[in-house]
């Protein structure tokens, strides 16, 4: 796939999956800005706050309208200020853009010179399915007529009207694509406007490229009273539907957050109570995809109503498909006070951000400042660790992590070896993963991996499942499979009788880019002189290992630890050296070297990747830990450093070219005698980490194992400096 492919993909994706409605705030009304205006021209300034990445300055001032969307479809989403009635003259109903390069917002062009003035609700969304966000005003009095303004990738252009009598007086006007078709509808709920013969009443216009239909009930009785109505793809479709959050006490329990799902032509008539408290009084609510799952989560930001401590707190909720779990904190410091609120992806990455407009709650040069929190960004990517499995991998058990039923998340793995006698030698037992526990643990197969044998896991045969891989290593060099059928393993196979001797060092990994994994030796110095740094390659044809054959004359000597992964992200596995000690006659400590894979051979001169990474009794791990498809590098550091860095573990960033400088990604995971191990556990194509205590605890902990999660708590959002809060507001 080219790289317009998978941009085109991307956008396609964030343009289904956000349900194209993208002013902030929800349904932050023209009369809801008019009031926080007001309130806001009484707020003393108590201090100047120390900000994080500002990405613009000087825009969506004073009353102006912010919103986000992606205006020219490269899948990243931009900001945008309706000026409306702001300015007089020339200046009424101007409209600027600043477009998204990933890490900033370019210079603001004005894109419309009239549009969205008066009482109108404007709002943004694809109607025409080109993947360019477009511009929708409701003017709701008089003849309720729908006016758009479609983008061409650099302009809107002329403001054409595309429905009559739709979304009049106190109806809430929002838009998505509620028939999967990739054009954005309009939708208006009636709530409490015509009691009590249509109080709930739901009703959609679909679009057609060039208007909108003829407008049809979708839903009885949905948002009523002072719910907070919008919409969203909370069960990743490819429909919006629609979404009804109980803020106050009034109609229903306050907190109490509905759904009713899109099955094309309607939405469900019975709704769903997906979550029992979410976003109350003030704070302001949103949607979006945060995890990046296809699914829109909710979010709230708690802003000026609370204590000291928890002003600019920001919590999400993120979908299972069918409810939103409990609340938790991505930030604690974004969007305090008076300032506006939004989501949406900066980077293009799949996931949503959220970014804050300063707009006039600052003085100087703050005024008017755009700050973006990224998600998945820096700080603590690793959840803190959470007990999965009780009583697995006890003693001199060997501990492994694999996909053994090809479902996508990592699963746990126990080789009894030598450790039990009689019929439990070599037993090999199983706990296959859900996504957010390690279920019951079964046996898979009665005798493999004994004595000596050195055994691995890797997908052999290109099934999706991983298979088990055992190294005799003695004179003979056979090579054992046994490969998975997703519920046992198969009967121990020979693939291979010549490879990998004696202290050679064996790994597995799709060196060809095949789909299946192959077996690499690396001789380092165990036949000196004449093959030290050999590395040998035999290829899996699905049934066996081929002949083998070298592929690289000089690579991980002497006692460098060598490792295998794809670092550059091509498909094809490659070949890593730690220099983890001065040992004479190796690089120096920390050293990392990397020779990528061409197919055939690994390239004839290795490069420095790092030169300052995994040292002295730190554990090594390879892995994509930020999901962008390249394999970065851990290190775990355990006990060796004093109390201040125990449990430490750090992550280097590939970038194709070269792995980053360590990371702290946790502070506190797999010390002492544990053994860390890394794996995708939830299956959302990101690396988490795993430790096995084995015999290191007693009682209830021994046996146990935790997981951290990539990309989880406590933020998932990139941190902002520390900062001054404002006082909270009272109205």
């Amino acid at each position: 796939m080219t790289n317009s492919d998978v941009q085109k993909r991307r956008t396609d994706l964030a343009l289904i999956r956000r349900a194209a409605t993208r002013i902030l705030g929800l349904a932050l009304t023209i009369a809801a800005l008019t009031l926080l205006a007001g309130v806001q021209s009484s707020q003393a300034e108590i201090a100047t706050p120390s900000y994080g990445p500002k990405w613009l300055a000087n825009f969506c001032v004073g009353n102006e309208q912010c919103a986000v969307g992606d205006f020219n479809g490269d899948g990243r989403d931009d900001v945008l200020a309706f000026v409306r009635d702001t300015q007089a003259g020339a200046g009424q109903g101007d409209v600027w853009v600043a477009l998204s390069n990933g890490s900033a917002f370019a210079a603001p062009q004005k894109w419309h010179d009239f549009f969205c003035t008066g009482s109108e609700v404007c709002l943004i969304a694809d109607v025409n399915g080109d993947r360019r966000e477009d511009l929708v005003a409701f003017v709701r009095g008089g003849g309720g007529q729908v006016y758009v303004a479609l983008s061409d990738g650099v302009q809107f252009g002329a403001r054409t009207l595309w429905k009559s009598a739709f979304c009049l007086g106190d109806e809430v006007c929002q838009a998505g694509d509620f028939n999967g078709d990739g054009r954005a509808d309009i939708v208006a709920f009636t709530r409490s406007a015509y009691y009590p013969a249509s109080v709930g009443v739901v009703w959609v216009a679909l679009s057609s490229g060039a208007g909108f239909g003829t407008a049809t009930v979708w839903n009885n009785f949905f948002c009523i009273g002072l719910e907070t109505c919008s919409v969203g793809d909370f069960n990743g479709d490819g429909r919006a539907d629609i979404i009804a959050l109980a803020k106050s006490a009034a109609g229903s329990p306050q907190g109490a957050v509905w759904v009713a799902l899109s099955n094309g032509s309607s939405f469900i008539a019975s709704a769903n109570r997906w979550n029992d408290f979410f976003c109350v009084t003030d704070e302001i609510c949103g949607v979006g995809d945060f995890d990046g799952d296809g699914k829109e989560d909710i979010i709230t930001f708690l802003r000026n109503s609370y204590a000291p401590n928890n002003v600019g707190d920001v919590y999400v909720g993120l979908s299972s498909g069918d409810s939103f779990a409990a609340g938790v904190k991505w930030h604690d410091d974004f969007c305090v006070g008076l300032e506006t609120c939004g989501v949406g992806d900066f980077n293009g990455d799949g996931r949503d951000d959220i970014v804050a407009f300063v707009k006039d709650t600052q003085t100087g040069a703050r005024r008017g400042e755009v700050n973006v929190a990224v998600a998945g960004g820096s700080g603590y990517r690793f959840t803190a660790g959470a007990k999965w499995l009780d009583t697995f991998c006890l003693g001199n058990q060997q501990c492994g992590v694999g996909d053994f039923n090809g479902d996508g998340k990592d699963d746990v793995l126990a080789f009894v070896r030598d450790t039990q006698g009689g019929a439990e030698q070599g037993d090999v037992w199983v706990a296959l993963s859900s996504g957010a526990s390690l279920g019951s643990v079964a046996r898979w197969h009665d005798f493999f991996c004994t004595g000596n044998e050195v055994c691995l896991i890797a997908d052999v045969n290109g099934d999706g499942r991983d298979d088990l891989v055992s190294f005799a290593r003695g004179a003979d060099g056979d090579v054992f499979v046994a490969l998975s059928s997703g519920v046992s393993f198969g009967p121990r196979t020979k693939w291979h009788d010549f490879f990998c001797l004696g202290e050679e060092i064996c790994n597995v990994g799709d060196f060809n880019g095949d789909g299946r994994a192959d077996i690499v030796a690396f001789l380092r110095s165990a036949y000196y002189p004449s093959n030290v740094g050999a590395v040998f390659v035999a290829l899996s044809t699905g049934s066996s290992f081929g002949g083998s054959a070298k592929w690289h004359s000089f690579f991980c000597i002497g006692l460098e630890t060598c490792g295998v992964g794809d670092f550059n992200g091509d498909g094809k596995t490659d070949a890593i050296s730690f220099s983890k000690s001065n040992y004479i006659g190796t690089p120096a400590a920390g050293d990392v070297f990397v020779a990528l894979s061409n197919g055939i051979s690994f390239v004839s001169s290795a490069d420095k990747w790092n030169d300052g990474f995994c040292v002295g009794d730190e554990v090594c791990a390879i892995g994509d830990f930020d999901g962008d498809g390249r394999d970065d590098i851990a290190t775990f550091l355990r006990s060796t450093y004093g109390t201040s860095k125990v449990g430490h573990v750090y992550i280097g960033l590939s970038n194709g070219a070269n792995l980053a400088a360590g990371v702290r990604w946790s502070d506190f995971f797999c010390i002492g005698n544990e053994v860390c191990g890394v794996g995708d556990f939830n299956g959302d194509g990101r690396t988490d980490a795993v430790t096995f205590l084995r015999d290191t605890q007693a009682g209830a902990k021994r046996g146990e194992v935790d997981v951290a999660l990539a990309a989880g708590a406590p933020y998932r959002f990139s941190p902002l400096l520390p900062r001054v809060f404002l006082p909270a507001i009272s109205k």
